[in-house]
């Protein structure tokens, strides 16, 4: 079946939130955001999280999966009758109770803490207008990214991103409304089976004002995938508390 067939999206239709091209009245200029790097000129604390459910949720999620595989004529009937966009209604072979699969409909992903790290930012160039990146355990990734506040790009080393975008998130997942930028870089074609995906992004979250950080990238050279990374943390400001995934 095609993806967006599967359980997970079609229980979470709507709830799960990428950044979109900010729309209405823009956030700040992407060079400004970028410069929030800029006064992380030590071993600044960082707050590595996942973006996911609490283990009841997740496990509920677990078992309507497995429901799935054991029942595929009623999945793949409730596939073909049940509108795009839509999620399933309840069936009793999901085996849990109605009230449980309102309640995993319901959930939203949130941000839940999974170690911590430091980043430290040196500054280069004239005016220090070039930032290289230098992550600590877990965030080695990071090392040698060059974030170019003048000419608004990064050097990654697959290449160099388009300039920033403005982007935003609405309210629909647990984790507040946010605004920030988002580099890339996206080329390839998957019909050769050579692609080169990057994505660099910051959001400042509107609940507590900590920065967002994702650091994502995919790269596929024929057909065969060797090189994945998806970090995320969070810069100060603020101190607000996280989620306890337990």
């Amino acid at each position: 079946m095609p993806f967006r067939k599967t359980l997970l999206p079609l229980l979470l239709m709507g709830v799960l939130s990428a950044p979109t091209l900010a729309k209405g009245t823009p956030p700040a200029p992407p060079t400004a955001m970028a410069t929030v790097l800029a006064s992380v000129t030590t071993a600044t604390p960082v707050q590595l999280v996942t973006v996911g459910f609490s283990k009841e949720t997740t496990a509920t999620l677990a078992r309507l999966q497995a429901a799935m595989k054991e029942h595929p004529v009623e999945t793949l009937d409730l596939t073909l009758n049940t509108p795009e966009g839509q999620p399933f209604p309840y069936r009793e072979w999901f085996g849990i109770s109605r009230e449980a699969y309102a309640q995993v409909r319901a959930a939203k992903p949130d941000l839940f803490p999974s170690g911590t790290s430091t980043l430290t930012v040196h500054k280069r160039g004239t005016g220090g207008s070039l930032l290289v990146l230098q992550g600590g355990d877990g965030l080695e990734a990071l090392n040698g990214l060059q974030v170019n506040l003048k000419a608004n790009t990064i050097r990654t080393p697959w290449g160099t991103t388009e300039i920033g975008k403005p982007v935003s998130v609405n309210d629909k997942d647990g984790m507040s409304p946010r605004t920030g930028t988002t580099w890339e870089i996206d080329q390839g074609d998957l019909t050769t089976g050579n692609i080169t995906g990057v994505t660099f992004t910051l959001m400042r979250l509107a609940r507590d004002g900590r920065i967002l950080v994702n650091y994502k990238v995919g790269i596929m050279r024929d057909y065969e995938v060797t090189q994945k990374t998806d970090l995320t943390f969070l810069l100060p400001p603020g101190n607000g508390p996280l989620k306890d995934a337990g």
